[in-house]
């Protein structure tokens, strides 16, 4: 099949013995490493106060995270190395002790995708198909019905694949993986998802495409010319806005994807939104984050992996927990780990999201108790998009999205039984509602 994009990257230093890796392509993506072994010239240049710091108890030399997975304390990665017999799968289950590591997949099958969760089970995307786990990582069985499968997303209860052998054919499941069916998407092999406003979003090996009524549609964006013929390795959304990256940067939307701007030009290899900021990783570059919705750009790379060439190994894939921001990095035996609180982002707290209690803005919320739904019902007459996010006891965000002013329904299925706290943003708007959740 011929690829959108073939790159090849040479790091390389004076006066170093070399030794040649060719690594798994990332979304189609070659990649060449010369790994240098030098005295004296591997520091980062970043040698300030370490933001970043290795998290690799009991992670085996050789290991290469193809991505990270967080919820609560835990962290899982998924092991991608061509050159690692090691366990496919490694998690710890409180952030801080050595993890476990487990070898669900079959033979010779490499881990393709993030891991998702959908209905309570998480979800992996490998080279022989998606595999489950009902117990948070420590055991896997396989999904029928798929073979090949290259992107994996889940949105509330559907969960959005790229599958086929070479063809990365884009389909959705609403029954846990059993059953799929076609979302009407004709374009090239997809490599990434968004459901977001009403908007579903699909990137690939050659550009992005949207559809705002369910898939019977499809408009491809043509302009700005840098999102055009490349790979969008990520899609994220903040505020009234969705971001797209690829290989020559980061590109914004805030009209459902009608027009794009770029707001940050750096080869890209990931994006994550991660409570009021964004993200990246790129190829060489480190990690980029922006609280400005995506207007201005800071690189936080002190404590990153460093080639000594002015490059930095790629970051593949970023997520959070409750205590870490997590980043994934090529060509490294490690998961690098920085505290919420180092990036000036805060898990909530239910002493905090009580105090948001708005005076002018009171929506209704029915059932309450609720099962499986919700009902919010606006009370006012603002056009203004509307954010939801509903946090547990705790005061952990569990689910966030955004809708169009109206009578909205917001899925519950996902949770369990217990109390959540639902916080609703219009504008400058804003309260939060106790609501039980009785299954």
């Amino acid at each position: 099949m011929k690829l959108s994009k073939i790159r090849h990257l040479l790091y390389f230093s004076a006066y170093s013995t070399t030794v040649l890796l060719l690594s798994k392509p990332h979304f189609m993506r070659t990649k060449i490493y010369i790994i240098s072994i030098a005295i004296g010239l591997c520091m980062s240049p970043n040698s300030q106060a370490q933001t970043w710091r290795h998290h690799n108890m009991a992670i085996p030399s050789g290991f290469a995270a193809k991505t990270v997975y967080g919820e609560g304390t835990s962290i899982i990665a998924t092991n991608n190395s061509a050159f690692s017999s090691d366990a496919q799968v490694y998690y710890t289950t409180d952030s801080s002790t050595a993890y476990t590591g487990v070898s669900p997949f079959a033979s010779f099958t490499t881990a393709e995708t993030p891991i998702v969760k959908s209905h309570g089970i998480l979800f992996a995307g490998t080279s022989n198909g998606i595999y489950k786990s009902h117990d948070n990582g420590h055991t896997w069985a396989t999904t029928p019905n798929v073979t090949i499968e290259y992107s994996l997303y889940a949105h509330n209860d559907t969960l959005y694949a790229g599958v086929g052998a070479g063809t990365g054919v884009p389909q959705r499941s609403i029954d846990t993986g059993n059953t799929w069916t076609s979302i009407g998407y004709t374009g090239s092999l997809a490599t990434s998802f968004l459901e977001y406003n009403g908007v579903l979003y699909v990137g690939s090996t050659n550009g992005l495409q949207y559809s705002s009524d369910f898939g019977a549609t499809w408009h491809t964006v043509s302009a700005p010319s840098g999102l055009t013929a490349v790979s969008i390795v990520g899609i994220a959304a903040m505020g009234n806005s969705v971001y797209a990256a690829c290989s020559t940067g980061v590109y914004k939307t805030s009209d459902n994807g009608g027009t794009w701007t770029n707001v940050l030009a750096q080869d890209m290899f990931s994006l994550t939104t991660v409570d009021t900021s964004l993200l990246g990783g790129t190829a060489q570059n480190g990690i980029y984050q922006s609280s400005q919705n995506g207007s201005s750009w800071t690189q936080i790379n002190s404590g990153l992996p460093f080639t000594g060439v002015a490059a930095y190994l790629t970051v593949s894939y970023i997520t959070y927990n409750d205590n870490y921001v997590i980043a994934a990095v090529q060509g490294d035996s490690a998961i690098y780990v920085t505290t919420l609180g180092t990036l000036g982002l805060h898990p909530s707290s239910t002493t905090n999201i009580r105090s948001i209690a708005g005076t002018t803005f009171d929506p209704k919320i029915m059932p309450n108790p609720a099962s499986n739904e919700v009902t919010i019902q606006l009370s006012n007459s603002s056009k203004e998009n509307v954010q939801v996010s509903i946090y547990d006891i705790t005061g952990r965000r569990v689910k966030i999205d955004q809708y169009i002013p109206g009578n909205i329904k917001v899925d519950l299925t996902d949770l369990v039984s217990g109390s959540y706290f639902i916080q609703v943003n219009q504008g400058s708007m804003s309260t939060v509602k106790e609501v039980s959740v009785i299954k």
